[in-house]
């Protein structure tokens, strides 16, 4: 094998897993510190954006922290479909109590499934690359 096909094939079957092994794991982290640490509130749903064919639909929300302040936030990190909610509508929603100015609606974000199935296709394409450079 040529230094080209070498460099194509650690780019696309290593590099690239890798990178996205990287965005995967720091998704599921930040859910993960939603869960441990995120405090429950109760938040009204403003409005809702419909989605565009590649975009995600955005839930626009607002809460009360336990000090009076209100919150206004935005929701769009996945394909959702929002449309049980309308404006008004009661909202849990969860947020990080070392910076309030993160929040989501409880229940979303990266769970385990999702990241390991990932994490396994990831890791099998890097071992292939792996191969196919080493053998």
């Amino acid at each position: 094998m040529n230094l080209l096909a070498k460099v194509l094939t650690a780019a696309l079957f290593v590099g690239v897993p890798a990178l996205m092994l990287a965005f995967q794991w720091k998704d599921f982290a930040v859910t993960w510190r939603f869960h441990r640490r995120g405090q429950r509130v109760r938040g009204e749903v403003l409005r809702i954006t419909p989605g565009q064919v590649d975009e995600n639909a955005a839930v626009h929300y607002a809460f009360r922290l336990p000090d009076g302040t209100v919150l206004h936030h935005e929701y769009s990190e996945t394909h959702e479909d929002w449309t049980a909610l309308s404006p008004g509508s009661p909202l849990e929603v969860v947020y990080l109590p070392e910076d309030p100015r993160r929040s989501r609606p409880l229940g979303m974000g990266v769970g385990w499934a999702r990241t390991g199935f990932w994490m396994l296709v990831m890791l099998g394409l890097m071992a292939g690359g792996f191969g196919v450079l080493l053998g």
